[in-house]
């Protein structure tokens, strides 16, 4: 007998979620290696000798990342309290984003938050509150606004992406009522959002900080797998720098939290 209608919609959204996902890196794909959309396209000044040859030491070690305001109403406001370490000086900013993932179906639906130049990058260990508006929830389709989606953390260096951090999120009303019978036009202020902040999915991306070429190689680890060590971010030291995110100030950990 064929499942109820609701019940196959229901697994077909998720099946296209764990597509979107495994787009993002957020789950690992069928074979370990690379995942496809991050390898050179043909043409790119990415050869496949660059592809397959040393991996180049990164400049920047980000040693954790705690999710703020959570859970929240949907309208609330989003927030990463990030914490990094320089190893080497860099001649430019770094460019940090947030990303919602609006819909499974369609990539276009996905939308930047926010997105800041952070600098300079000097050798130390620095932390700052990063903090974007919510979604336009207009933007995308009615029918993605409730159930699991996705919010990426990211960060970039001359404009290639080396750490990409993804969260499950769950929208959903709290009034029982409401779970029961949604009401065709959404109350955005009575939908809660959670975001699985103790289950991030880790992707790294080694790239030449020098700039002469593109993506050596892609490590897709989730922190459980010991890609992030578990531990407490140490209060700041002295001498904060002030910035409009935050305060961005030395550590003393070289310790990964995620959460």
């Amino acid at each position: 007998p064929r499942a109820p209608a609701a019940r196959r919609g229901a697994a077909a959204r998720r099946g296209r979620v764990t597509r979107r996902l495994r787009h993002h890196a957020l789950l690992p794909s069928s074979r370990p290696s690379v995942p496809a959309f991050a390898r050179p396209r043909a043409g790119s000044s990415a050869t496949r000798a660059a592809w397959e040859g040393p991996q180049v030491m990164s400049a920047i070690n980000i040693t954790g990342v705690q999710v703020l305001n959570n859970p929240a109403c949907f309208l609330d406001s989003i927030q990463f309290d990030i914490s990094y370490e320089v190893l080497f000086n860099l001649p430019h900013d770094l460019e940090w984003k947030i990303t919602y993932v609006g819909s499974a179906e369609d990539e276009k639906y996905d939308q930047v938050l926010d997105s800041v130049m952070v600098g300079p990058v000097t050798t130390g260990s620095y932390r700052f509150v990063f903090q974007a508006d919510p979604p336009d929830a207009a933007a995308f389709p009615v029918s993605d606004l409730l159930g699991v989606t996705v919010v990426l953390l990211t960060c970039s260096y001359s404009g290639n992406e080396f750490i990409r951090v993804g969260y499950y999120v769950n929208n959903a009303y709290v009034d029982e009522e409401l779970q029961l019978d949604p009401p065709p036009v959404p109350q955005l202020n009575k939908i809660q959002r959670n975001i699985l902040a103790d289950k991030p999915r880790v992707t790294r991306f080694n790239i030449d900080w020098t700039g002469e070429q593109a993506v050596t190689n892609v490590e897709n680890i989730h922190p459980a797998d010991g890609a992030a060590v578990q531990g407490a971010v140490a209060d700041c030291g002295t001498a904060p720098q002030q910035t409009g995110l935050g305060v961005i100030a030395p550590l003393g950990t070289d310790d990964m939290t995620m959460g």
